[in-house]
């Protein structure tokens, strides 16, 4: 049987990157340091990333930029050193959005982290 022309032709298609990100625990003290997971497909080694870190309710707390993926992961060390950032009374969970300035891609929030801001008192 003779073919006329090639069928075994391959299409491109743009691959969109996907990205999530997640805290490594649920529970943390102000001033101790926390791992924050980003696990990405699709985006090639060297890709920048930025850290959006902010309350459950939206409100931006600090941004972490001049990341980059290598291997489609990242296992950032990030100290809750937040003293000289104004926050809202209230605010005990927090959530992480990564972001691929270089493509119009975000995670959605993470599961939340509570943080304990002010120190425990304790009763006589």
């Amino acid at each position: 049987m003779l073919f006329e022309n090639d069928h075994n032709n391959a299409v491109p298609a743009p691959l969109t990157p996907t990205v999530r990100a997640s805290w490594s625990r649920a529970r943390a003290w102000h001033g101790e340091t926390v791992v924050i997971h980003v696990r990405c497909q699709f985006a090639p080694d060297g890709t920048q990333l930025a850290l959006d870190v902010s309350t459950a309710a939206g409100v931006l707390v600090e941004t972490v930029g001049n990341l980059t993926i290598n291997g489609g992961t990242l296992d950032h060390n990030y100290v809750l050193d937040w003293k000289a950032i104004a926050i809202a009374a209230g605010s005990e969970l927090f959530q992480v959005v990564a972001r691929l300035p270089q493509y119009p891609v975000s995670s959605p929030a993470s599961p939340t982290l509570a943080v304990d801001v002010a120190p425990p008192l304790f009763s006589a």
